[in-house]
Parts: structure tokens; C-alpha cells; sequence
């Protein structure tokens, strides 16, 4: 439809209690230490660090902010 903009914003692991709760799982089930996990996922992503939810808000608002970006991928890690 006319004037419709889609955006798909693809956040990494984030910094959030459902990591917590993820990394706890880890531990239990492999025995690693929390830091170990934790350094696991945020391993995963391209940064090294885990994402701030923040960071994930601030992209977003962006693409809301500007009219002229439409159809865009946007990877936050």
C-alpha cells in the first residue's frame, strides 16, 4: 500500500532478565561458569558484547524518524 514503510530491525543477544534467565539454563545444564555463558553469547555476536536495549530503541526510533529510509534490514550486535 502507498505510504506503507517496513523495516526489519534484527537485534543480536541483548543485555536483558531473558538473558539472565538463558545463561542460568546454561550453567545448570553444562556446568559452565556464568561468566563463561555469558561471554558465550555475547560471543555470538559481531560486537563481542551483549546488546543494550537501549541501543536496540535508539535504531529504531531512527527508522521512524527519518521518512526516507524505507525496506531496510538493520542487524543491532
Amino acid at each position: 500500500a502507498k505510504g506503507v514503510r517496513v523495516h526489519a530491525v534484527c537485534p543480536g543477544f541483548l543485555d536483558t532478565p531473558m538473558t539472565d534467565r538463558t545463561v542460568a539454563r546454561i550453567v545448570r545444564s553444562t556446568g559452565q561458569g556464568e561468566d563463561e555463558a555469558r561471554a558465550a553469547l555475547a560471543g555470538m555476536n559481531a560486537s563481542g558484547k551483549l546488546v543494550a536495549p537501549d541501543d536496540v530503541a535508539r535504531v529504531i526510533v531512527d527508522l521512524l524518524d527519518d521518512a526516507t529510509r524505507t525496506h531496510e534490514v538493520v542487524t543491532v550486535e
